[in-house]
């Protein structure tokens, strides 16, 4: 397939190498977003494929910034940025996939079992209503970054990492750290605010 031929090329000129099975199952995940997309509505119906790949590539750019963890957990993880992916790349992680759309949940569900990722759950639930020790949460597609900041305790270890995606730096609340990154699939640098959990559980 033509399309991720180049997305690949692309991961490897930004340093990014993948193996043959991580590339199997990125492009089997591939088309089962688009072959569901047109019924459960999990992303854009207009450049669907450049929509993909762009969620895809800010998935893999996770690989660059932070080369390791035992678990992570996915805020809203609609149709899987960056949880499956980030299972897809590090298989030996445990990920927790938490979306309260039904549909949404139910496609992740599918692609927990066409693709046999181990160790992955899907929670359909509101993250208030969460408790669970991660070492890292990931927000791509969730707006609510203070509610998300607020309730770092009942998500993450001790110094657990909160990490949210944005094209605006300025859209972040006080952060410690953050991540700029460029991606061939958009115009503008594109950041990762990071917050380190530094709070008892509430």
């Amino acid at each position: 397939m033509s399309v991720l031929n180049d997305f690949f090329n692309n991961l490897a000129r930004y340093g990014i190498s993948i193996e043959e099975k991580q590339k199997s199952l990125l492009i089997y995940y591939f088309e089962l977003i688009r072959k569901f997309n047109s019924v459960m509505h999990l992303t854009s119906k207009s450049n669907t494929e450049q929509v993909i790949l762009r969620n895809f590539f800010d998935s893999c750019i996770l690989k660059v910034f932070l080369p390791r963890f035992e678990s992570l957990v996915d805020l809203g993880s609609g149709a899987g940025f960056v949880g499956v992916v980030s299972k897809i790349l590090f298989p030996d992680s445990k990920v927790f996939l938490v979306e309260r759309n039904k549909k949404k949940a139910s496609f992740l569900s599918i692609v927990i079992k066409e693709l046999n990722l181990l160790d992955s759950l899907v929670l359909q639930d509101d993250w208030s209503n969460l408790v669970l020790t991660a070492d890292v949460a990931v927000s791509k597609a969730s707006c609510g970054v203070n509610e998300l900041i607020y309730l770092m305790p009942n998500l993450l270890r001790e110094s657990g990492l909160f990490l949210h995606y944005t094209s605006r730096l300025d859209s972040c609340p006080a952060y410690d750290k953050f991540y700029q990154y460029y991606t061939p699939y958009s115009n503008r640098p594109q950041f990762i605010c990071v917050y380190e959990n530094k709070m008892d559980r509430k």
